[in-house]
């Protein structure tokens, strides 16, 4: 079995030392640069940590740009070798080759045989041969491998522990969404929502992902509740609100199993037990009031009914936001924290203002979908804004290749774009007249996806295997992203067969597997959705990492102008 250790006692002194000990016996080696390549635990990829630019001893520079996929198939992939040898490889300076390279595997004592966990990269090279084996054979060298190897073994069993438990996590949402597949992209939006309200209380980073991992864990306990009653239509009896009202106690139980010995989120369980304690008291399980129930369960609670409420549910429809709003008001001081409250309407109203200045302007260009006997119809055009309701004017091209076979139904669905946000509205549709379409109400879609900050990011398609048109990304959420391209390069793309994306990331590269459900051409380009499908947690912890790293960095310009 792995020992646990505290890292957050020994983490930067062993960190400083790990990296003294390279770079000394790179000296002693007479080698230029080193690197050690972390395995993951199925040894099928790795990436590599050097010392960190700028030199500063005590801190990792992590590379996750340069992956390294080890092939099985390759009797030429020196990691294979190291991987079947487990021995020191050495790839000599000839004709070909005019530095040499040294890999030095690393082994950790693992159920009483050693395990190889990675391997130290040594580059840049210019000693012969014989005169490097003489120097390996030194008992100084290995006594600095074994160090290396020691220290190392604990950021390795760390990074071990952190995806276990990341890996259980993909596997309790892949219950839950059998169990409950409406539930599927919750626990990431109510997620989200709490890490808004903690950024804006000045919530330190530490206690932002302690708040993100309870908000993603809230609902672990309803693994015990039966689906009938979870997807259950009607109206709930005594005993089955009773059953659900178990999932915060049956979720505190399972968290506080699995967490005692990952110091870094202990805690969590009980933000997860108090998650539905209402500030008057009335909640459950405990009846805990106002201040004394934690602040991070307070938030959870806002932010886990806001999601409720925008979305759509086995028994009712979505609410619109000025609903959502007047709910939250209604019961600010009884169900809520009244600050919580005023904070979380202020996020609403700032996403619905919006949403409503998109349409005080005078003419729009936009696509109206109509619903059609086989399916629906795209149509381009122009919305106009008059003293009373609107006119869509189709655009000729559209009305030529449309116009006799249109369907005339009463309603449909607009969308317009704006600095490269897609926004979406309801519509009903009072007449049809030539190519013109007159609507008499147009208002924003109920969404509980706030995942919608102006934030372009290159990205490829990948189609099959095979790495297809760059698209810009500009909107990411916790099971989905959107993306547009030129109208030129869509119609080169077959988007039935695109099954992944490459996100570029400022530091590092992502691949999200899944499938586009949605195009939509406005004006000369194309914007499709693309949900997620499968992925793992660890790539799902990045998203959101970076999704919270650029709304800090967002937040800090504003106030740094504001300053100026």
């Amino acid at each position: 079995m792995l020992k646990n250790i505290d890292l957050k006692v020994f983490n930067k002194d062993n960190r400083k030392e790990l990296i003294y000990t390279c770079n000394e016996l790179k000296d002693i080696l007479e080698f230029k640069d080193w690197e050690i390549i972390v395995f993951d635990d199925d040894n099928i990829i790795g990436f590599s940590i050097t010392q960190n630019i700028g030199n500063k001893s005590d801190k990792f520079h992590l590379n996750k740009n340069n992956i390294y996929c080890f092939n099985k198939d390759n009797e030429n992939d020196n990691i294979r070798k190291l991987f079947k040898e487990k021995k020191v490889l050495f790839i000599g300076n000839d004709e070909n080759v005019s530095e040499s390279e040294l890999y030095i595997p690393l082994f950790m004592n693992k159920d009483n045989h050693k395990a190889l966990i990675g391997t130290l990269h040594l580059t840049g090279g210019g000693i012969a041969f014989d005169s490097l084996i003489k120097n390996l054979e030194d008992d100084k060298i290995s006594m600095l491998v074994e160090k290396i190897s020691d220290k190392y073994a604990i950021h390795y069993i760390s990074s071990l522990e952190e995806q276990y438990f990341k890996n259980f996590i993909h596997l309790i949402f892949e219950i839950i969404n059998e169990k409950d597949p409406s539930m599927r992209s919750h626990p990431y939006n109510v997620a989200y929502l709490s890490n808004l309200l903690g950024q804006t209380l000045g919530f330190p980073q530490e206690r932002l992902e302690k708040l993100y991992m309870a908000a993603l864990l809230h609902d672990v306990g309803k693994l015990f509740i039966d689906s009938k009653i979870l997807n259950k239509k009607g109206i709930l009896t005594d005993e089955e609100r009773k059953e659900i009202q178990k999932h915060s106690e049956y979720g505190y139980n399972i968290l506080k199993d699995i967490l005692q010995k990952n110091n870094s989120i202990s805690g969590i369980e009980d933000i997860v037990l108090q998650h539905h304690e209402r500030f008057d008291g009335t909640g459950y399980p405990n009846r805990i009031k106002g201040n004394n129930i934690l602040l991070e369960s307070r938030i959870i609670f806002i932010a886990d009914a806001v999601d409720a409420m925008l979305s759509r549910r086995a028994y009712r429809e979505e609410s619109s936001i000025d609903n959502v709003i007047s709910q939250i008001r209604m019961n600010a001081g009884k169900q809520f924290d009244p600050k919580l409250s005023r904070l979380m309407i202020n996020i609403l109203v700032n996403n619905k203002r919006m949403e409503n200045m998109i349409l005080e302007e005078p003419l729009l260009l936009g696509t109206l979908v109509v619903p059609q006997l086989n399916g629906v119809k795209n149509i381009q055009g122009t919305l106009i804004k008059k003293n009373i309701g609107y006119e869509f004017k189709i655009n000729i091209n559209d009305l030529k290749k449309n116009g006799d076979s249109l369907v005339k139904a009463p309603e449909g669905v607009f969308y317009t774009q704006s600095k490269g946000m897609v926004y979406e509205y309801d519509v009903k549709i009072i007449n049809w007249e030539d190519n013109n379409i007159y609507l008499s109400d147009i208002s924003p879609k109920p969404s509980a996806n706030f995942f919608s900050m102006s934030w372009e990011i290159e990205g490829n398609l990948i189609l099959g295997k095979n790495i297809g048109s760059g698209v810009t990304i500009n909107k990411i959420g916790g099971d989905s992203l959107s993306f547009y391209l030129e109208e030129e390069d869509a119609d080169n793309i077959d988007f039935d067969n695109v099954n992944a994306i490459i996100i570029k990331f400022d530091e590092e590269k992502t691949l999200v597997q899944g499938e586009i459900i949605r195009t939509i051409k406005i004006e000369d380009k194309t914007y499709a959705d693309f949900k997620f499908i499968g992925i793992p947690e660890a790539t799902r912890d990045i998203i959101f990492r970076q999704i919270f790293r650029k709304q800090a960095e967002l937040k800090k310009r504003a106030k740094d102008l504001f300053e100026e």
